[in-house]
């Protein structure tokens, strides 16, 4: 035999080797669909998907088991694919039909059956559809109430507790032309292992067709091992009311925090020693939009009051704007992927001509931009890893606000956390590494702060 041919031989052995290996892969995963284990299923045929998309049965085979094991929006993707690929495959695009509505995209959903209805199905596949159609009605007028709520626990370790110049000193000397100040209270620098508590709750409640009440509750605690002083309280509350149709969704909110910590500021000459209790309260309008192909954009904005109970030359209130664009990924890189730009203005509630108990005060006010993107990647069974990454530049309205030496303060931050969640059933695993680092031209206000931690969350139900 030459060697023209033998290499014939080897290539078709080769094409029959890949197909049968390829015909095992669907019967496996057939077989596992078949006992009910859809997530693994998909486990085995989500690393496929980039090399075999738009194979019709490869795609319909993905969407069903992305459809039974949760993965609603893959399941589309999925289904539209083999679609594209077969206009005239009606248990796909029953299938499709279906998935839309587990998304919520209850007219996607009717406009998919009422296509069905125009084909001519058989009997049975008209009850089918009638009784989708059915349960949409009964959602546009009876939509179900939502509640969600967790608890955690865990600890971690923080370089840098009140994020202070590496160097008082030398900072102080050159922002105020003082020298050989030696840092006291809240300017020593300390770092500490911590342990921390947090709870939530979120909740739904329909009033009208598209238009439902919101309503969320977070609490979380810490106390570090040393510096006890430096606990904190931490308790948010939002109440609103959302609308939401085809991929369109807004929403108006009541924002109020409230943030308690002792601090070790000085003890003033009356005795009395300032926290850095913070209470805000304001208000939040949110608006997004669905483009398809796993495409979405959003615009924020926001007005808060920024109070401080026992310091009240640090109050301001604040305007906050932010627009995005979010997109749910697959293939190769199964995920999320977001960025978007904010700018907020903060407005001092007392000006540098202002007196605040017979002392002029300070001007805190200042304007913000900043950059933010986030990058997930899926991993099997719900679990992924996250990292999100931003920058914003702060900018002083007041000359010598912060300094008698530099006369507009200037700041550039930039935060990169790393973090994953690994669920178990309601349990989840959640390791993350956050690191800051504020560059300024008051040195004073110069620092950089890394925090590691570990937590145990529970959800229900």
């Amino acid at each position: 035999m030459g060697n023209r041919s033998m290499r014939g031989v080897i290539a078709l052995l080769l094409m029959l080797a890949f197909a049968t290996a390829r015909a095992e892969e669907m019967a496996d995963a057939r077989e596992l669909l078949r006992k009910g284990d859809a997530a693994a299923a998909f486990a085995l045929l989500e690393p496929l998907e980039r090399a075999r998309a738009g194979e019709v049965d490869f795609d319909y085979l993905l969407g069903v088991a992305a459809y039974d094991c949760g993965r609603y929006d893959r399941a589309v993707v999925a289904f539209e694919r083999a679609l594209v690929a077969s206009p005239g495959f009606f248990s796909a695009r029953f299938d499709l039909a279906r998935a839309y509505y587990a998304l919520g995209a209850d007219d996607l959903a009717r406009q998919e059956f009422e296509r069905l209805l125009k084909a001519n199905p058989t009997p049975e596949g008209v009850n089918a559809i009638g009784e989708n159609l059915a349960a949409i009605e009964r959602r546009r007028n009876a939509p179900e109430r939502r509640f969600k709520a967790y608890v955690e626990a865990g600890g971690g370790h923080d370089s840098n507790l009140s994020s202070t110049t590496p160097d008082f000193t030398t900072a102080i000397g050159s922002a105020f032309g003082i020298p050989g100040v030696v840092p006291t209270g809240n300017s020593i620098l300390r770092s500490s292992p911590f342990y921390a508590l947090g709870g939530g709750a979120s909740a739904a409640l329909p009033i009208a067709p598209g238009f439902e009440a919101i309503g969320s509750v977070d609490l979380k605690a810490r106390d570090y091992s040393r510096h006890g002083e430096f606990d904190y309280r931490l308790a948010d509350l939002q109440l609103g009311i959302a609308w939401g149709r085809d991929g369109t969704s807004i929403q108006a909110t009541a924002v109020a925090q409230a943030f308690r910590q002792d601090g070790a500021a000085p003890v003033a000459l009356d005795g009395s020693q300032p926290s850095s209790d913070r209470n805000a309260f304001g208000g939040n309008l949110e608006g997004r939009r669905a483009l398809g192909d796993g495409w979405e954009i959003f615009a924020i904005g926001q007005l808060m009051r920024l109070r401080y109970p026992d310091n009240a030359t640090q109050d301001t209130d604040q305007a906050y704007a932010s627009f995005g664009v979010l997109r749910t990924t697959r293939g190769w890189w199964p995920g999320l992927m977001l960025a978007n730009v904010f700018y907020s203005k903060d407005r001092a509630k007392y000006g540098a001509s202002d007196d605040y108990n017979g002392a002029p005060a300070i001007d805190v006010g200042r304007n913000t931009l900043g950059l933010r993107a986030y990058l997930q990647r899926d991993i099997a069974r719900g679990a992924y890893a996250f990292a999100l990454a931003s920058w914003s530049r702060r900018v002083d309205d007041a000359a010598f606000a912060r300094a008698t030496e530099v006369e507009i303060g200037r700041d550039r931050l930039v935060e990169f956390t790393l973090g994953a969640v690994c669920p178990w059933g309601r349990w989840s695993l959640r390791p993350g590494v956050t690191y800051l680092r504020n560059d300024s031209n008051i040195e004073l206000y110069s620092f950089h702060r890394t925090e590691g931690s570990l937590m145990v969350r529970y959800e229900f139900p």
